[in-house]
């Protein structure tokens, strides 16, 4: 008796989060990644951002945090990201911001986005960090409906993908040593938290 009520519980449990999921825009018959685990060593890739510049994470001698920005129609994620901007300990870490928008695409992010890094970052790219996941057609279709926002004009490649609510703290070896991974696009955590980081 007490094996069939753990197996129910543990269904409805499942059935919870796949709702969960779907309401976050996640399309769940596809593959849903949960990130790269803390000690793990994040891939080396090199993106070319909107400066024009070139930057590779991991840089080996500086702490990079790598804010994965789903666009400006999250206004959440805007506003955290101003917050990264006036309370982030820049002196001692590096802020990357990578996102699936292409530069230009739209006037809501530039005053955001001005004075830091910004790299469109592609498919394979997010599929290196593990954090990008097929959007739903119908949070897509909501996207454009009500925001002006068509995912398949704004990202590389012709699907809807975005990435997580996600952050990796990057040591200056290489190793993640902090991570903020989430779903729901409407959470962050505090800036403090971050710099207080060991």
């Amino acid at each position: 008796m007490k094996t069939v009520t753990l197996l129910v519980a543990l269904l409805i449990s499942a059935i919870t989060f796949a709702q969960d999921l779907a309401e976050y825009g996640v399309d769940t018959t596809q593959t849903v990644p949960s990130g790269l685990a803390v000690g793990s060593f994040i891939p080396v890739v090199e993106h070319r951002c909107w400066s024009n510049e070139n930057i590779t994470a991991p840089n080996a001698g500086k702490r990079q945090l790598i804010f994965f920005y789903k666009g400006a129609w999250n206004s959440k994620a805007k506003g955290f990201l101003s917050d990264l901007k006036d309370s982030l300990d820049r002196d001692k870490i590096e802020l990357i911001v990578l996102t699936p928008e292409l530069e230009g695409s739209t006037k809501r992010s530039e005053k955001t986005l001005a004075d830091i890094q910004v790299c469109t970052i592609s498919k394979e790219d997010m599929d290196l960090y593990e954090v990008g996941f097929s959007v739903r057609p119908q949070f897509s279709n909501l996207l454009k409906l009500f925001q002006f926002y068509n995912l398949e004009k704004r990202t590389e490649g012709d699907a809807a993908i975005l990435p997580a609510n996600a952050m990796y703290l990057v040591s200056t070896s290489g190793k993640l040593i902090w991570r903020y991974f989430n779903y729901d696009h409407r959470h962050f955590p505090s800036v403090e938290e971050i710099n207080s980081v060991k």
